[in-house]
């Protein structure tokens, strides 16, 4: 379907716009550039501000088709959208060898102070902008890529504002480095800060168990093959196996994803006949208090207390009914 006249002019208007700003820009130069004799420009508009509220309207719907087209897309994570999206407006600037820069952008600036009309009407399009971000950042943080204690809004309104900035730098450098900075620091800085606020807190929680009496803190395999252990355990459960040199054997920690979960180790020459087993380790404030009071209500003795050096000191006993648990007071508790 060809342009309607009120479409031909308003792109034409739109690109000069664009290029010279609202008040350097003539009636007459706009029907010129669109091939309208003068008369049409008041069948469609009621004067120039007119125009110029419809030509911010025009530039709101392009944003908002390159919005749905990337920050819409769901077969891809929301912070990856993001990213997606910066991109694209880097790769978009380019082409213009980084002149132009955001149109809303640049009329909130020569405009928003001189026209009520136009101030109002660029506002709800940086809230549209804003209201993009928004949505996206809602989503990743409901699949757990960012913090609960992020405030969408702030970040949604630092990202456009710092965004905006960045173009001016780009605009003045005639090169994509301030988009890229603003880039990375969204994603090195704001978003990544959250990320890691909500990994130290798992750490924090880990660590409690290390450090909470009475918390089962560790696990551990007992075998008289090491290898074939590790084999089995990494492929059903999906752990992986790292190798720590320990006094008098080599002992390997058992990992899901990051986190360390257990141990195996090979049966001591002095338990040979054991048969392979798990064990579990309980925190303990006082090992030597546990085990005496373990001791005095009939619990059986099968590893004395030992020090593990830079671990902690352990002990392990069968109770009154024949199951087997060790308790361990961590070296850090005892500091």
């Amino acid at each position: 379907m060809p342009p309607t006249t009120k479409d031909r002019i308003l792109e034409a208007g739109a690109e000069i716009i664009h290029q010279k700003g609202y008040n350097h820009t003539g009636i007459q130069e706009i029907l010129s550039a669109a091939n309208v004799p003068k008369g049409s420009f008041y069948n469609y508009f009621k004067n120039k501000e007119d125009f110029g509220l419809q030509i911010i309207d025009r530039f709101q719907c392009q944003f908002d088709r390159m919005a749905k087209d990337i920050l819409e897309d769901r077969s891809i994570p929301p912070l990856k959208r993001i990213d997606r999206f910066l991109r694209a407006s880097m790769d978009h600037f380019q082409t213009s060898n980084y002149t132009g820069g955001c149109p809303i952008g640049n009329l909130a600036q020569e405009m928003g102070d001189l026209s009520p009309a136009f101030r109002k009407k660029l506002k709800e399009a940086m809230d549209m902008m804003v209201d993009a971000y928004t949505r996206v950042l809602v989503k990743a943080q409901s699949t757990g890529e960012i913090s609960e204690r992020l405030d969408i809004n702030e970040t949604a309104y630092f990202i456009v504002a710092g965004w905006h900035g960045a173009i001016i730098q780009m605009k003045l450098t005639k090169n994509p480095a301030p988009l890229e900075t603003h880039r990375k620091f969204i994603f090195d800085h704001v978003l990544k800060t959250q990320s890691l606020n909500q990994t130290t807190a798992k750490e924090t929680i880990m660590e409690e168990k290390y450090k909470t009496h009475g918390a089962l803190s560790w696990c551990e395999l007992m075998t008289n093959d090491v290898a074939a252990a590790k084999k089995f355990y990494t492929e059903v459960l999906g752990w992986t196996a790292e190798e720590m040199p320990m006094e008098g054997m080599n002992y390997t920690v058992l990992k899901a994803g990051e986190e360390a979960v257990g141990g195996i180790l090979p049966v001591p020459p002095e338990a040979q006949g054991t048969p392979p087993h798990w064990g579990v380790y309980i925190t303990v404030a006082d090992v030597d208090a546990v085990a005496a009071k373990a001791q005095e209500r009939g619990a059986k003795t099968l590893v004395p207390l030992t020090d593990v050096p830079d671990v902690g000191r352990l002990y392990t006993f069968q109770d009154p009914q024949g199951a087997v648990i060790s308790v361990i007071t961590y070296a850090d508790m005892e500091s």
